[in-house]
Parts: C-alpha cells; structure tokens; sequence
C-alpha cells in the first residue's frame, strides 16, 4: 500500500488503536501525542493526518488550519477524529470527520476515500 499517515492525539490509547487498525491495513503509521506547528508534519511527509480536536497545547482545529493555510502541507488531507459530535468540517478546514467512539469500518472508509488518487479530469477531444 505504501501509504503514511500521521495520527495526532494527546490520548495514547487511541494512538495505539490505530495504529494497531491501520498497520494491519498495510499503511505505515507514526503517531505523535502533540504537534508544535506544522514543521513536524513536513519532516514526516504523511500523506494523511488524523488528529484530534482537543489537545492541550495547539488544538487540532487550529493545527489543521495551519496545515490547509500552508503552500507546503495544503495537498495532505486531513481527517479530524474527535468525541465533539457536531463538527463543521469546513470550519475546521478538515476533508473528513469521525466521531468518538469510532466505527473501524466507518473510519477506514474515510481513510481509504482520502487516500485515493483524485479522478484524472476527462478531456474531450473533436475532430
């Protein structure tokens, strides 16, 4: 599968359910109790971020706007994974949100739909 994904949660139990979940899916996984900013995510080069909404110190809300915010992590998509029920994706300027406590097919639904190669615009062609 060859794909990375980067969970983001301050409850270590939850980082380790899914990881768990997700390297038995074949994806390789680094997970990280807390993120400063957004340099972190560059190092690692996820090509999907799951964080959740309440952390301490930088909160997922505002992290994944930095991420959508930044020319160099805007492309990463980001699924917010969080107990909130009523969650505005696009206030959050996340692409996915999964309530906790999660369904694992319901979650993998969403990874797999985020991971997936964007269609290839069709182009038309008369002669």
């Amino acid at each position: 599968m060859d794909k990375h994904i980067l969970i983001i949660d301050d409850e270590a139990t939850i980082r380790e359910l899914l990881t768990t979940i997700l390297s038995e899916e074949g994806y390789t996984v680094t997970d990280l109790e807390q993120v400063a900013g957004i340099e972190q995510v560059t190092a690692i080069k996820p090509d999907l971020v799951i964080l959740d909404l309440k952390m301490p110190k930088v909160g997922g809300a505002e992290l994944s706007r930095l991420l959508k915010n930044s020319p160099l992590t805007k492309a990463i998509p980001v699924l917010v994974l969080s107990a909130t029920s009523n969650i505005d994706t696009q206030t959050v300027m996340a692409d996915a949100f999964v309530a906790k406590p999660f369904n694992i097919d319901e979650l993998l639904e969403q990874v797999t739909k985020l991971l997936e190669p964007a269609p290839l615009p069709l182009l038309l062609v008369t002669i």
